[in-house]
């Protein structure tokens, strides 16, 4: 049984145009001549066929980081300078799920007496800063490790700090 509507839009339709088309009351047609099976059957379709495309289109968390991280280097890096530190590039590695920065130290920061003094501080400012950032909440969620390098800026070949934090250390 048809719907209300649809016996209305007939009516509407046939007194109108009155019979310059002829179409029978059983045809179960719109006013646009779209058969209303058609429609039911296209709906069908994009049901079934919409899980496909979700599916398809999805990319895993891993590709993600990785597209992200290339994205962003190209994008900022290299940052400007910011509390005597310069961002050079963000690489996420799939091997070890490591979303990793490369950074530049300067001015009074770019000595290794310095940082060697306050390696305990910049671990901890690292390491809170990772768990406060809600940017990287889902790589957290997924276990990632996060490492930081940071180089001189007058010897870009000394590695000035090294640091890597798993998932132990910002869950605590």
């Amino acid at each position: 049984m048809a719907p209300f509507y649809t016996d209305f839009l007939y009516f509407f339709y046939m007194r109108t145009i009155r019979k310059s088309y002829l179409i029978s009351r059983k045809s179960n047609f719109i006013c646009n001549f779209v058969p209303i099976e058609i429609i039911k059957m296209k709906k069908k379709i994009l049901l079934v066929l919409i899980p496909f495309v979700l599916i398809a289109c999805h990319e895993s968390l891993e590709d993600r980081a990785a597209r992200e991280a290339k994205e962003y280097t190209e994008k900022y890096c290299p940052t400007p300078v910011n509390n005597f530190t310069r961002t050079d590039s963000v690489i996420f590695d799939k091997a070890t799920r490591t979303y990793h920065y490369y950074c530049t130290l300067t001015g009074i920061m770019d000595s290794a007496v310095i940082i060697n003094k306050n390696k305990s501080k910049i671990n901890d400012g690292l390491l809170q800063s990772i768990t406060k950032s809600t940017n990287i909440k889902a790589y957290k969620e997924a276990g990632f490790n996060f490492a930081y390098t940071c180089r001189s800026q007058k010897n870009p070949r000394l590695i000035l700090f090294e640091g890597m934090y798993t998932q132990k250390d910002y869950d605590k």
